[in-house]
């Protein structure tokens, strides 16, 4: 009995150290071509463009995460209204020329709403979803709430080519 409640909590730590060390965002990746690529998608599906940027380094990023693909609803909405598109900011690779584009990040994880043509929508702190120490699932569906909505910024015809 004793070997085996050892087993467990053995596989269970293993599980937890798994999951810290998932690589979120991805140094090698181009945010340039994940962006013309999303915005085509966006497009075709009649959805927004989210770019999130963090790094795998940031507590904050990895709680994000978590914090979206532990609800189901939440990370379904999400998916219902954005292409996401995770751009890696980390000494490895900061990708400052592509976020040179976008307003200064004050801080981990950060937030850009485009259109589908790349047109910066809003930018925001994921500060703003935080009550107390946890992001805040009635805050987070607040704001997929309004870009989910059919009043939501469209682009025109012609704003929507890259």
């Amino acid at each position: 009995m004793r070997s085996s409640s050892i087993l467990v909590a053995g596989v269970a730590l293993i599980a937890l150290a798994g999951a810290s060390d998932r690589k979120i965002y991805d140094p090698a990746r181009d945010p340039s071509k994940d962006l013309t690529v999303a915005m085509a998608e966006a497009r075709a599906d009649g959805k927004l463009v989210l770019l999130e940027v963090g790094g795998n380094w940031c507590g904050w990023c990895r709680e994000f995460d978590r914090f979206v693909r532990a609800d189901p609803e939440v990370e379904d909405a999400l998916r219902c209204a954005f292409v996401v598109v995770r751009v890696n900011a980390s000494p490895e690779n900061g990708n400052a020329r592509f976020l040179a584009r976008y307003p200064e990040i004050p801080g981990y994880p950060y937030l850009f709403v485009l259109d589908s043509g790349g047109r910066l929508l809003q930018s925001m702190d994921t500060d703003d979803f935080l009550s107390g120490e946890a992001y805040d699932r009635r805050k987070f569906r607040a704001f997929l709430r309004k870009w989910s909505s059919p009043g939501k910024a469209r682009p025109s015809p012609s704003e929507s080519r890259p």
